[in-house]
């Protein structure tokens, strides 16, 4: 494992708001972001800012990432995802799931990896 100074620190969401933090882009240059939320049972969960159902941001730079019930969503194409998992059960991605992402605490901080396959 890498050390924390090597990773992308996070601002830990609250209740239901989202938090994200850009990180290294994809092999083509395009921009990526983790998103960092809560579930259930307050526990952090990371995962990558991509739609499982095609390659695109789930707020669409709106930085609007959920229901009014806070669930995930995508802006695009309305599907809807756990937080806990990541699992789409609603849309054209049933069944998919969001990127997860490794997630590092020290403390109060949170970190995430500053590339995904990390």
């Amino acid at each position: 494992i890498r050390s924390v100074s090597d990773w992308v620190e996070v601002t830990p969401p609250v209740g239901l708001s989202v938090s994200w933090v850009s990180i290294s882009p994809d092999e083509r240059g395009r921009p990526r972001e983790a998103l960092v939320v809560l579930d259930e049972d307050d526990q952090p969960r990371a995962y990558l800012n991509r739609c499982a159902h095609l390659p695109v941001p789930l707020d669409g730079g709106s930085r609007d990432f959920t229901t009014a019930e806070g669930t995930l969503r995508c802006g695009t194409h309305g599907a809807l995802y756990h937080r806990r998992n990541g699992l789409c059960y609603h849309g054209p991605c049933q069944g998919g799931a969001l990127p997860k992402l490794r997630l590092l605490r020290d403390g109060d901080r949170l970190f995430v990896p500053p590339d995904p396959d990390l």
